[in-house]
């Protein structure tokens, strides 16, 4: 449905540009979709889970590191994830955060095409933002 693309920004259902437009084996990775994969609750769920298991690495704290861990991983036909990677990191223990949490994430709703589900690549950012710290930049 129209909400189910809308709710979910961890994807944008674009894909990305060197994944091309899939190729209609149920292996590839798809970029045209019907449905866009979503978190099990939607985004609210998602930032929700993300708050409750993100743990501030000490030595970024200590270091005062924030700033955004981009990640980027694959939603596979079933709703698992995998290949879970840091795109752009920011150290201090922020990146294997970043990675530990995502792949303890639930099986995600797949992203559809012409009715299936299919392989979708994801993008998710994830802030590390220290309170009371000058504003990310």
């Amino acid at each position: 449905t129209d909400e189910d693309q809308k709710t979910d920004s961890a994807s944008t259902g674009k894909g990305l540009p060197a994944q091309g437009q899939g190729t209609g084996d149920p292996a590839g990775i798809y970029t045209i979709l019907d449905v866009f994969p979503r978190f099990p609750g939607g985004d609210e769920a998602r930032l929700y889970f993300l708050k409750n298991n993100v743990r501030y690495p000490e030595i970024a704290l200590k270091s005062g590191i924030q700033g955004i861990v981009l990640l980027v991983f694959i939603i596979e036909q079933d709703g698992l994830i995998s290949h879970v990677e840091v795109r752009k990191g920011i150290g201090g223990g922020c990146d294997e955060e970043a990675l530990r949490v995502t792949k303890m994430m639930p099986r995600w709703d797949p992203g559809k095409r012409s009715g299936r589900p299919v392989r979708v690549m994801v993008q998710m950012p994830l802030v590390f933002k220290i309170p009371g710290k000058y504003p990310i930049k």
